[in-house]
């Protein structure tokens, strides 16, 4: 048994430095993440970047909580989640709406943004007026239209776009994985 251990260890240790390695000449994060997870069981190894798109795989600019998301790992960044891959991120997302949904009774795509991006952190009605306009719904209609996954993914994809700006576009099946994985 300890043999074994420290064999994995051995092991773990060595691919976590050629990954460094590799990320130094690269430049690149994101590749391996899951590799070192589905090895070791843990994202405690995982080092990462202190952005909130680039190794934060954080597309919606999510913020450090008390909540344990499915996919977080290890930050370095105080301030906002890292997930171990972008389609964790967007599942994140799109948690976070079917929340506000279920819970807080905010039906419509406008009460939602309000809770998602306040006033005092963002320009939510641009916002609003944005993934409104991208996926062609009315923002004050309370049909029930966010509960539905396929919606989900417009929605989300919309959101993100926003919160990254410069021309960000959320990878489609990136955003799909996310939301298949919503419970």
């Amino acid at each position: 048994m300890i043999g074994k251990l420290i064999v994995g260890t051995l092991a773990t240790g060595l691919i976590y430095s050629a990954y460094k390695i590799w990320q130094r000449e690269h430049s690149q994060v994101g590749f391996f993440e899951d590799t070192i997870t589905a090895i070791t069981g843990s994202t405690q190894t995982t080092d990462v970047q202190t952005s909130s798109l680039g190794a934060l795989n954080n597309p919606g600019n999510i913020r450090t909580s008390s909540v344990q998301w499915l996919g977080e790992c290890q930050s370095q960044d105080k301030n906002f989640v890292s997930f171990i891959s972008m389609d964790y991120g967007y599942r994140a997302v799109g948690e976070l709406l079917r929340y506000y949904y279920n819970n807080h009774y905010l039906i419509s795509l406008s009460s939602q943004i309000q809770r998602y991006a306040p006033q005092n952190e963002n320009p939510t009605n641009s916002y609003i007026n944005y993934v409104a306009n991208k996926i062609g719904i009315d923002a004050n209609a309370d049909d029930g239209y966010i509960i539905n996954s396929q919606n989900i993914a417009s929605i989300v994809s919309a959101m993100c776009e926003f919160e990254q700006g410069n021309g960000f576009i959320a990878d489609n099946t990136q955003v799909s994985n996310g939301i298949n994985m919503l419970t």
